[in-house]
């Protein structure tokens, strides 16, 4: 069923946010992309793979704690051994994941506890899963798998603080209205009630979606691969934090977080995986649109024609740019759908080549063969 929006009220105040101060030794582990050099030059990833939240499933809402997660494990299995085959064919990897719906059932579940906490909360049960699966499909393979806890860090005076965009969870009327209430005493009072195909009816909060200038731990995990381990970060985006350390009530988008990772980690490739295995212009209309490659005029062109979704397919396509300027290759296609998409099969993912490594540069694109090439208008 269609969604819709019907925004009841937005008011939002930058000096009344949530906070919690971190200690100054904090601000030590963050690197921005001018003091990444040695970084890019001492170790290259061959992938940065970045897995949707979705992609993970909802898991059994009914339960809570240790057994909620433990209802992910099979989607994160299927994931886990995906990303394994890689690894063993000689590849090494770093992993970022999302949280969407797990972040949603949390607040539900604890509308008092801090949204940055329940980020840091998926972080941890998500991470740990994923390394003890990914553990095992790599086998007698004694290969170390961490994950890291990411902070990623915003501008306070970023402009998505003053147009909150980002949906989070579905909540029951009586929930919505203890959340209500809990954002009005910080002046943070943004709710959209929405139609939901399973639900018919709920609510959601709506929160700002700033652009990370920042990650921790990127020393760290630079150390881990140097001795031949899988690393797990940016999950959910990472932890909202402003440049004073204080945690934010934000959503980090997870491919904007994770393409900024790719331009200072400097990976071979970095790969999307989504629900659909490609871009599309008119997605799920008849005269649809899959692209095996977009370059730089083409992207840009889908992008300011508002072609693209702005909760979903906009911010993979504005992370494939991003690190496409940076000299990297970028991928997106479907989970499970790894092996076929890095064979640059048609029709199997979209990919964003640097202008030297393009097939097509500024050319008409090629598509695939079942679909109608379209003609570049630049």
């Amino acid at each position: 069923m269609k969604k819709m929006f019907k925004l009841i009220q937005l008011s939002l105040s930058l000096s009344l946010l949530f906070s919690l101060n971190f200690p100054s030794h904090h601000s030590a582990h963050f690197l921005a992309p001018n003091t990444a050099v040695k970084i890019i030059e001492e170790v290259q990833p061959d992938y940065i793979i970045a897995l949707g939240g979705n992609a993970f499933g909802k898991g059994d809402t009914t339960k809570s704690g240790r057994e909620y997660w433990e209802s992910l494990r099979p989607q994160i299995k299927t994931a886990a051994e995906e990303i394994a085959a890689l690894v063993l064919s000689g590849n090494k990897v770093i992993i970022s994941h999302g949280n969407g719906p797990q972040v949603g059932k949390l607040l539900n579940d604890d509308p008092n506890t801090h949204l940055a906490d329940h980020v840091e909360t998926t972080q941890n049960e998500m991470g740990r899963i994923l390394k003890e699966e990914l553990e095992k499909a790599l086998g007698n393979k004694k290969t170390p798998v961490k994950f890291f806890n990411t902070e990623t860090i915003v501008e306070s005076n970023d402009p998505a603080f003053q147009e909150p965009t980002k949906p989070v969870g579905w909540f029951s009327e009586k929930v919505a209205k203890k959340l209500e209430h809990k954002m009005k005493t910080f002046n943070l009072n943004i709710f959209a009630k929405e139609f939901d195909p399973d639900k018919q009816e709920g609510w959601r909060l709506v929160v700002p979606s700033p652009q990370p200038i920042g990650l921790s731990h990127l020393a760290e995990v630079k150390a881990h691969m140097t001795q031949g381990g899988i690393a797990i970060m940016v999950g959910g985006g990472g932890i909202p934090i402003d440049t004073a350390g204080n945690r934010l009530i934000a959503v980090i988008d997870k491919d904007r977080a994770t393409g900024l990772a790719s331009t200072l980690l400097k990976p071979k490739t970095f790969v999307i995986l989504t629900a659909v295995k490609q871009v599309a212009s008119s997605f799920g209309t008849p005269d649809a649109i899959h692209y095996d490659e977009l370059n730089p005029d083409e992207s840009g062109r889908l992008r300011r024609n508002g072609e693209l979704g702005k909760g979903s397919m906009l911010p993979k396509v504005e992370a494939a740019e991003m690190v496409r300027e940076q000299g990297v290759a970028a991928v997106i296609t479907a989970l499970g759908n790894i092996k076929n998409a890095l064979a640059r099969l048609n029709g199997e993912a979209t990919w964003f080549m640097p202008r030297a490594q393009s097939s097509n540069g500024n050319r008409p694109l090629r598509t695939s063969p079942y679909h109608t090439p379209i003609q570049s208008s630049l």
